[in-house]
């Protein structure tokens, strides 16, 4: 009797459905909260806000009462207000994806470095890991940076087995993303 192996892409797709859905609860819990979408000024979260909103509105600096961050995700953030409004599912929403995005990316880092069992192991670690998870539901960089470590060191790992130049103009803007939002 012949084995089949199912499909890489199926098999891909359905880890992202699987860390999607997740994400998906956690965000409808998230919502029914009362200051869903109040940012008080107290926290980290009204600079990058703030600095948001400036840049929606034409302040290509994207200034804030704290501008001690890079402006990258105050521009992220700027670009979603400008398209969307001010509208925090759209944020947490795209946040939730690249965060389910990255638990598909451990699955590759762990499978491509190891074996399918370590990539699921990881796959699962970063699915349901919750406080990873309460970031992506919040108005900081720290799930911006999460997620573009994981697809930085992906790619690196890719850059290893095909050397090409296209891919090293690829890994070193990824990488700089990366190390702009980090810093």
């Amino acid at each position: 009797m012949e084995q089949t192996h199912p499909r890489p892409l199926l098999v891909l797709s359905g880890l992202f459905l699987i860390a999607l859905v997740v994400r998906v609860i956690y965000f409808i819990e998230l919502s029914q909260i009362p200051y869903f979408d109040i940012v008080l000024p107290v926290y980290d979260h009204s600079n990058f806000d703030q600095g948001a909103l400036n840049f929606a509105a034409g302040d290509v600096l994207a200034r804030s009462p704290n501008n001690s961050y890079s402006p990258l995700y105050k521009y992220f953030l700027g670009s979603l207000y400008f398209l969307f409004g001010r509208n925090f599912y759209v944020v947490y929403g795209l946040q939730f994806v690249l965060g389910a995005f990255g638990a598909v990316l451990i699955f590759l880092i762990g499978k491509r470095l190891f074996d399918v069992r370590v990539g699921l192991l990881a796959f699962i670690g970063f699915a349901f890991y919750s406080t990873e998870i309460i970031y992506e539901g919040i108005i900081l960089r720290a799930a911006f940076i999460t997620f573009l470590g994981i697809f930085s060191f992906y790619v690196l790992l890719r850059l290893r087995e095909s050397p090409t130049p296209l891919m090293l103009i690829g890994c070193a803007l990824i990488l700089s993303l990366f190390f702009s939002v980090a810093s």
